[in-house]
């Protein structure tokens, strides 16, 4: 009995080696196609979930910027009321119960404060590159540094405040400035009736007098320019943000 070998060809041959490196090929392919899209799915997530904290941060901090510029333009009222008060204080006998009333409401102020945890966390670890729109990460980028250009004011911001504060204390006594408070708190229905109680000041000196006043001013311009750019850029860019996120992460 005759055993037939089967014989291949080199044509054979070729076709079999082809065929084994198409499908390496092809797996090879395919495995990188499916790893890319896996990378690309878990860093979407990841650039979600970073937007979702952002939104919350801005959320918050909008309400607050808000909120502290519209304290801060009834303290420029104050300001500019106890100013006129004192240019007519010389012409026109002004009660030192209003004096100090206006002078006090004049003193107050508001702290900067915001979310910056999830903004630090996307800048410290690189993460911003999980945002993959260009024009989101420059909105993310101004926000960031209309936030940088007020923290780097925190030593003008506390030099206006402690030369007014210098300055009222020279001029104004606690103790009475405390019965009034302590008065009007009492005796809210009595507001108009009080201001007009005449309250001595600590001196009449003209010198101590013009430099409340230039202290005063001081800090009205440091107050007004916090609202007009150094609360108002941060909110301006916050909002923006906002809208970006909400539309590029449909939230």
């Amino acid at each position: 009995m005759e055993v037939h070998q089967h014989s291949h060809t080199p044509r054979q041959k070729w076709k079999h080696y082809f065929y084994e490196f198409f499908m390496l090929f092809l797996a090879v392919t395919l495995g990188f196609f499916v790893e890319n899209q896996r990378e690309h799915y878990v860093e979407h997530n990841r650039a979600k979930q970073f937007a979702q904290a952002l939104l919350s941060d801005l959320i918050s901090d909008t309400a607050t910027l808000a909120s502290n510029i519209k304290t801060l333009k009834e303290i420029i009222l104050s300001q500019e009321k106890m100013l006129a008060l004192m240019r007519q204080h010389d012409s026109i006998k002004v009660p030192g119960a209003t004096l100090y009333y206006y002078a006090s409401k004049a003193e107050a102020g508001t702290f900067f404060t915001v979310k910056t945890t999830t903004l630090e966390q996307l800048k410290n670890s690189g993460s911003l590159r999980y945002f993959k729109s260009f024009d989101l990460v420059k909105l993310i980028n101004e926000y960031d540094q209309a936030l940088t250009n007020q923290f780097g004011r925190g030593d003008v911001d506390m030099a206006y405040g402690a030369e007014y504060r210098q300055a009222y204390r020279e001029l104004f006594s606690f103790i009475e400035d405390d019965k009034l408070n302590n008065l009007l708190f009492l005796y809210p229905e009595a507001r108009d009736s009080l201001l007009r109680l005449d309250i001595p000041l600590l001196t009449t000196d003209k010198k101590q007098l013009s430099h409340f006043m230039h202290a005063l001013d001081n800090r009205r311009y440091n107050l007004s320019r916090r609202v007009e750019k150094y609360y108002s850029e941060p909110l301006d860019a916050a909002i923006q943000l906002i809208n970006a996120l909400k539309k590029e992460y449909h939230f």
